[in-house]
């Protein structure tokens, strides 16, 4: 690991150098999104070099964005792939880099259609932490979820947020429990009551008698007792 630490400090001393140089066309950028992920595996690697890594990405979003008018393209996918992963096993200094100067300067700050297409690598990424013991970390987490459903709009993010929960065993406790605390109550108004609660489930339970009503149905099938009673 201490070669490669010292390879991370001469690319980040050379994309410094070179901030002309448009990331996007680089040649090799399939292999460095690799090695750049695997630069990021929490067993075998230390979080020194997990920082610098998360560094390196930063640099290289931020030059991309600069080069591409705020598009990353297909690198969006490249880079995610190394960096979803990555967020539920890093220390917490590294979980608040990483939602600081990944999540927030630049993943929040794409345009909503291309954020929209990452977002249930986002949800899969980020969730597991709400049930982390860190309160300033899950306050950063919500403020970031709030961001995204006011950028996609409350029916794709809670439509992601259901599929998640369909598909994904893992993230199903915390998914409901975060469903079950940002759903508001519905209160019917005086006036025009079945437009409105139309509206409601649309925007909360989208496409509600098949994805989340097999949603549901997951939860009480699944093997945790705990997904069950909630």
């Amino acid at each position: 690991w201490s070669d490669l630490m010292q390879i991370l400090k001469n690319l980040k001393e050379n994309l410094k150098k070179y901030k002309d140089f448009n990331m996007y066309n680089v040649t090799e950028k399939i292999t460095l999104s690799k090695r750049l992920a695997q630069c990021l595996n929490p067993k075998s690697l230390p979080s020194g070099l997990h920082e610098i890594a998360l560094e390196l990405y930063d640099i290289i979003f931020e030059n991309i964005r600069q080069n591409q008018n705020n598009y990353l393209g297909d690198d969006l996918a490249l880079y995610s792939v190394g960096l979803f992963p990555f967020f539920q096993f890093a220390t917490v200094p590294n979980k608040t880099l990483y939602l600081n100067n990944i999540i927030k300067k630049h993943y929040l700050e794409l345009k909503d259609e291309e954020f929209a297409s990452c977002l249930p690598g986002f949800l899969t990424s980020i969730l597991p932490c709400l049930d982390d013991q860190n309160e300033t970390l899950i306050k950063s987490i919500k403020e970031i979820f709030l961001k995204a459903r006011q950028k996609v709009g409350e029916r794709v993010f809670y439509g992601e947020l259901w599929s998640t929960i369909l598909r994904t065993h893992r993230i199903r406790l915390v998914g409901m429990k975060y469903a079950m605390e940002s759903i508001p109550i519905y209160k019917a108004p005086e006036e025009n009551a079945e437009e409105d609660m139309k509206k409601f489930i649309e925007n909360f339970y989208p496409n509600l008698n098949v994805l989340v009503i097999n949603a549901l149905i997951s939860t009480i099938e699944d093997e945790n007792v705990h997904v069950q009673r909630n």
